[in-house]
C-alpha cells in the first residue's frame, strides 16, 4: 500500500474487507472499529493519504488510510462549551461520590444480621411500653 498500490485491490486479493469509517472524533464509537482504542487513535497520527502500520484492537488488525481531514470547528465549540462543561463537571462529581462511597465501604465494619432479623419469631418481639404516650 505504501508503494502506491490500492488498498481495496490488495484487500480483495487477500480476501479481506475494506470499510469506510467516515468522519469521527477521538471519543466517538466508530462502527467496525469500536471506541477509545488504538485503531481509533491511529487515524489521528496520520496525514492525508498516509497509511498506518497494522494496528491491533478488539481482536482485529486494522490498516488505516486517512482520505480526508476535517479540523475542529471553533464556532461549534462555542455553542457546545457550556453543555460539555456541565457534562464533565457531572462526571467528575459522580466519580468523586463513588470514590467517597468506596472509602466508606473500605473502613466500615458491617455485621450481617439479616438471618436473625428475618427469621425472628414475632411472639418474641417486645411490646412498646405505655402505648402512644397519651
Amino acid at each position: 500500500v505504501r508503494g502506491g498500490a490500492d488498498l481495496a485491490a490488495i484487500a480483495e486479493e487477500k480476501g479481506l474487507e475494506v470499510q469506510m469509517a467516515g468522519p469521527y472524533a477521538r471519543v466517538d464509537f466508530v462502527p467496525g472499529m469500536g471506541q477509545l482504542n488504538a485503531a481509533v487513535g491511529a487515524g489521528f497520527g496520520l496525514n492525508i493519504e498516509d497509511v498506518s502500520s497494522p494496528v491491533a484492537a478488539n481482536n482485529n488488525v486494522f490498516i488505516i488510510e486517512l482520505t480526508e481531514y476535517f479540523g475542529p470547528d471553533s464556532t461549534a465549540f462555542v455553542v457546545e462549551r457550556l453543555p460539555l462543561r456541565d457534562e464533565m463537571l457531572g462526571l467528575a462529581q459522580q466519580t468523586r461520590l463513588q470514590e467517597w462511597l468506596q472509602g466508606l465501604r473500605d473502613v466500615a465494619r458491617i455485621i450481617d444480621q439479616r438471618d436473625e432479623v428475618l427469621n425472628a419469631d414475632p411472639a418474641d418481639a417486645q411490646q412498646p411500653i405505655g402505648g402512644f404516650g397519651f
